[in-house]
């Protein structure tokens, strides 16, 4: 497994974080900066379908520009593997400006890239521009898991539960 590159997602792969999104809705039953808005974690924003009359905006993730380490829960599976394998990528749907914050609580050598999109073909993109052939991605998000299978990359969907992780390879 050493001669492949490791590329991990962050958020619910990596740590269980508590960041949120906001999503601007005359439904919302959050206000912020005079907006109506409601709150969802990067897991449940991947999953919803939002209505004609709402929307997001770089004002939505504002709270991803840094990790809320008091509250953030590490994923023991995902972060063993991260940490034995040599080469590795962190590939985050977040600003690049948050890896002086993951670097803070994993120490070691590896790239950060922050998108600033969770668009999966965005990932696909990147990953096909390094230039590797043997790569394997963990993921949270069933959609980049969609893109690595149509685009033939390896890959590991990660499914972090209440007390139970799930880790299933794609091959």
């Amino acid at each position: 497994m050493d001669e492949y590159l490791h590329i991990f997602d962050f958020d619910y792969t990596l740590y269980k974080t508590y960041e949120t999104i906001y999503v601007w809705s005359p439904r919302g039953d959050y206000t912020l900066n005079g907006n109506s808005c409601f709150r969802l974690n990067s897991q449940e924003y991947q999953h919803y379908e939002m209505a004609a009359d709402e929307y997001v905006d770089s004002n939505s993730f504002k709270d991803f520009n840094k990790v809320d380490w008091n509250r953030a829960i590490r994923i023991a599976p995902t972060c063993y593997l991260f940490e034995t394998v040599s080469k590795k990528h962190i590939l985050t749907a977040r600003h690049q400006c948050i890896d002086k914050y993951i670097k803070q609580k994993l120490p070691g050598e590896y790239k950060i890239k922050g998108l600033d999109s969770g668009d999966p073909e965005r990932k696909i993109k990147y990953i096909k521009s390094l230039g590797v052939e043997k790569v394997i991605v963990y993921d949270d998000s069933y959609k980049v898991i969609q893109q690595c299978k149509k685009n033939n990359i390896l890959c590991a969907y990660i499914q972090a539960k209440q007390k139970t992780v799930n880790i299933q390879y794609i091959l």
